[in-house]
């Protein structure tokens, strides 16, 4: 945001002072009635600044990943076209935004758009190119008009099956509902996409799935998927771990063989948490899953209602739930009456107040998941009784970075610190410049062992070589979330803000700046290159050991706890019922995927959130399709 700020200042910096800039010679004397005129003419073209303005102007602003350029065509003073560009922008999001702002302006040949909702950074970039282009055009808003909204009204809708969110969960829901034979299906989506957290997961767990025997990997079972399930956390529901155990592998082959999702491999890695290898992967990642989930919903002619935000319940006298209250993009308010509710609109990492309310392992965590996250269900269900278990949990990993002081957003850069510290001297120390952890474990360890430290933060200490490394390795990431460019690398160093802890120099210099005891560092990288020297970590049994160069210039960067999925939310039963305190149902109203608690505990082994959302998601819509056609 400072950066929008500054560039917005500086082009209208600019303009100001081309026009206050002129000849140094006498100005003619002029009479009253030239005077009377010129200001007639100068108060005229102040209404109109932009009348008669003919030509092609540009202008570039900053997206979330990188430029945003847009690019209009003016003739008269009116805008004949518009295109914008944003190729580095997450496609299913940014890429989205970009396409509705640029129909938009060119439906309406304005400027004046508003901005997407779940995009905000695309979105100010893209509003921040068009301030450009219009000083450059020697143009302002007011020149363009503004586009005319109908007056907000109430609307009354029906649906058999209301599904409140458009991510894993609500769209395998949505279309084993309509595949199991229910006609009426609705989702409704706040945000102008679908896919929300699931897009952004790795791949998904499905043993016992035809694909895991198609590769080879035998030995599994229901029991065994159990028990690696109840291995990691507390705070289990058995019930749903046993449907996650009994039905994931038939879940991904009724996504392979009925919906035409592309998995075709697992992954390249094996996973500790894992007795037997069961992760799989999407040509094309899960964004594509979800965008064929979605496009196969409407063709079987589902209802999916964008931009569209639930607000609360509709409860009868009984206390059933028979409807939502939601809010459309153009200010409507929306009754929608349903035989039946699923709730499945995430988690609430990004809910900053949320998170400082429920804190436990999240206060000192940054959240590198989507933007919807902001724990929408949740207090809906809270608002009527319904019951939350382990809120204040979150699958977390190691390796995160602020994005700011004023945010709770983060980097994720787990593979390229994991190749630092195996192919070079790099090591962590906590806040007393002390190693306190085998570097090269895996993540699930490297967490363990960062919750128990001060402020639950470490620091990657590394020479050039090490550094080096790194910085490749995040300013050439492909992923949205741990892409960190050599440009914002630099802007780091040189701010005076320990949010992100970016510091370099001697050794001295870099301690001091990132709040470290420089003695006591000092000491800590004698002691590692003398266990180089020795070839045997007797400590903490690290093997991939290579010397520290003491002569180079020290680079210290924070590595936070980081999460993009919430473990707290409904209490539900084994048929996806949400609960009020006391034990009893709502009626009529259910919950599935990253909303609901209790299958992943309070820990979540590699794949388990996007395994459990797609599997609850696909159980339930079976049920309730059984259920709502008798």
């Amino acid at each position: 945001m400072r950066r929008s700020v500054f560039r917005t200042s500086a082009a209208l910096l600019m303009a100001a002072t081309l026009v206050g800039c002129g000849s140094s010679t006498t100005t003619p004397t002029t009479t009253a009635q030239e005077t009377t005129k010129a200001a007639a003419e100068t108060t005229a073209a102040a209404e109109a600044t932009g009348a008669g303005v003919s030509g092609e102007f540009e202008g570039t602003g900053k997206g979330f990943e990188g430029d945003v350029t847009v690019k209009i065509t003016v003739k008269d003073g009116a805008l004949e076209s518009a295109t914008i560009v944003g190729d580095k922008e997450t496609p299913n999001v940014g890429g989205n935004a970009i396409e509705k702002m640029m129909s938009e302006m060119n439906e309406h040949h304005t400027v004046n758009i508003d901005s997407v909702s779940g995009a905000t950074y695309t979105s100010n970039g893209v509003q921040e190119a068009i301030a450009a282009a219009l000083a450059a055009a020697g143009m302002t808003n007011k020149d363009f008009p503004e586009i005319e909204k109908a007056a907000a009204q109430t609307i009354e809708k029906e649906t058999s099956l209301l599904i409140l969110g458009g991510g894993g969960a609500g769209l395998t829901c949505g279309n084993s509902a309509l595949d199991s034979g229910l006609k009426d299906v609705t989702i409704l989506e706040k945000m102008s996409y679908t896919g929300g957290a699931t897009s952004n997961a790795g791949g998904i767990d499905a043993g016992l799935s035809k694909l895991q025997e198609e590769v080879g990997i035998t030995g599994d079972s229901a029991q065994l998927i159990h028990d690696d399930i109840m291995a990691s956390g507390e705070n289990h529901n058995e019930d749903l771990v046993w449907i996650m155990a009994n039905n994931q592998g038939k879940t991904l082959d009724w996504l392979k063989e009925t919906e035409n999702v592309p998995f075709n491999d697992r992954y390249a890695s094996d996973f500790p948490e894992h007795t037997v290898q069961r992760f799989f992967v999407c040509d094309g990642g899960m964004s594509n899953a979800m965008e064929i989930l979605t496009n196969n919903f409407t063709s079987k002619g589902g209802n999916l209602e964008l931009e569209t935000k639930a607000e609360e319940f509709i409860t009868d006298d009984e206390g059933r739930v028979v409807g939502v209250v939601a809010t459309d993009a153009d200010g409507n308010t929306i009754k929608y009456k349903a035989d039946a509710v699923v709730v499945a609109t995430g988690g609430y990492g990004a809910n900053a107040e949320m998170i400082s309310e429920k804190k436990g392992d999240l206060q000192y965590a940054v959240f590198y998941g989507v933007k919807s996250s902001m724990g929408d269900g949740q207090k809906m269900g809270e608002a009527i009784g319904a019951k939350m278990l382990n809120m204040g949990y979150a699958k977390m990993y190691p390796n995160g970075i602020s994005k700011g002081e004023d945010t709770i957003d983060g980097y994720a850069t787990p593979m390229p610190t994991l190749t630092t510290v195996n192919t070079t001297g790099a090591f962590f120390v906590n806040k007393d410049s002390k190693r306190f952890v085998n570097e090269t474990l895996a993540f699930a360890d490297i967490k363990n062992a960062t919750t128990k430290q001060p402020d639950e933060i470490m620091y990657i200490v590394m020479d050039q070589t090490g550094y080096d490394t790194w910085s490749e390795m995040v300013s050439t990431n492909t992923s949205a979330v741990g892409n960190i460019s050599m440009e914002q690398q630099e802007e780091f160093f040189n701010s005076d803000s320990d949010h992100p802890t970016f510091a370099r120099g001697t050794l001295k210099e870099a301690a001091e700046k990132a709040g470290l005891d420089p003695e006591a560092l000092s000491a800590e990288l004698k002691k590692w290159n003398e266990t180089v020297e020795s070839g045997t970590d007797s400590e903490f049994g690290r093997t991939a050991l290579t010397k520290f160069d003491e002569n180079s210039t020290v680079y210290i960067i924070e590595q936070r706890l980081r999460f993009a999925t919430t473990l707290g939310g409904y209490d539900v039963t084994a048929n996806f019922e949400a609960q009020k305190e006391d034990g009893t149902v709502i009626p009529g109203l259910y919950a599935i995927g990253e909303v609901t608690a209790g299958c992943n505990g309070t820990e979540a082994i590699p794949g388990s959130m996007a395994a459990w959302a797609v599997t609850s998601g696909y159980i339930c819509g079976q049920q309730l399709a059984e259920s709502l056609s008798k």
